[in-house]
């Protein structure tokens, strides 16, 4: 039987803005709770070294919304601690994704968006997120026709295969040299919105 929390929102799976820096680090390594509290990655969002067992069931709850996933235990003082996985992927495209089933779409897109929230508001507690003054960011809703949605979503294949030739450059000119590597996040979101409420053009 699915968990009814399989097809809740992003904004319900991340009500608590600890669960967006538990997303940001579990999807670059595995970590307990308490690893996670004794590391100091919590701190911030408390304001002090907060209880193991709070931040535990944050993990608990994320582990339910399908973003986390178990992949270890270990017994400690009559206790069994366990070590979580950020389940979060970047890339879902062409046929491995039509070929899904609606519900695990809906997953996978939950996932992904939380990945990139989590990348986002560690940027931003970081202070790196407006490091740069050519840095971007934008987005705007908009009313398109079926030849326009076609449109946007090539422009937006086509920026995504850039960048990841940039990617792939940048990475063979960085082997074996000593110049700063300079760490990034690009996303890049294009989907179809509730209609857009009748604008009131006065009397």
């Amino acid at each position: 039987m699915r968990s009814p929390k399989d097809n809740a929102t992003v904004a319900e799976a991340v009500r608590h803005p600890i669960r967006v820096r538990i997303l940001e680090v579990l999807n670059e390594q595995d970590m307990s709770p308490t690893d996670f509290v004794n590391q100091g990655h919590a701190d911030f969002y408390f304001g002090r070294r907060p209880n193991v067992s709070h931040v535990a069931y944050h993990f608990r709850e994320l582990a339910q919304f399908g973003c986390l996933e178990a992949v270890a235990w270990r017994r400690s003082r009559g206790a069994v601690g366990t070590t979580y996985r950020g389940v979060a992927r970047d890339e879902f495209i062409g046929e491995e994704w039509t070929g899904l089933p609606a519900a695990e779409q809906r997953a996978i897109s939950r996932a992904v968006a939380q990945g990139l929230i989590a990348r986002i508001d560690g940027a931003m507690t970081a202070e790196t997120f407006d490091s740069r003054d050519d840095r971007h960011l934008s987005w705007f809703a908009m009313e398109l026709d079926e030849r326009g949605w076609g449109e946007a979503g090539t422009v937006l294949a086509d920026a995504f295969a850039s960048i990841g030739r940039i990617q792939r450059e940048a990475e063979a000119r960085l082997r074996g040299s000593a110049e700063p590597r300079v760490t990034a996040t690009a996303g890049l979101l294009f989907f179809e919105s509730p209609p857009l409420a009748p604008r009131d053009e006065g009397g």
